[in-house]
């Protein structure tokens, strides 16, 4: 798992992992958000602006 700062260069590193490794690369901002730029639910079937 790749994590830090907006900017910091988490995909780039990523898709350099990914390509000298051809480990999976999955955005977990693919997961999370929806199209619409709203949360999937949650637990409690509730979701949430981005706001």
């Amino acid at each position: 798992m790749v994590i830090g700062c907006c900017g910091a260069g988490k995909s780039t590193f990523s898709k350099a992992l990914h390509a000298a490794t051809q480990l999976e690369l999955i955005h977990l901002d693919q997961h999370y958000w929806k199209p619409e730029r709203r949360k999937l639910d949650n637990q409690y079937g509730q979701n949430q602006n981005m706001d």
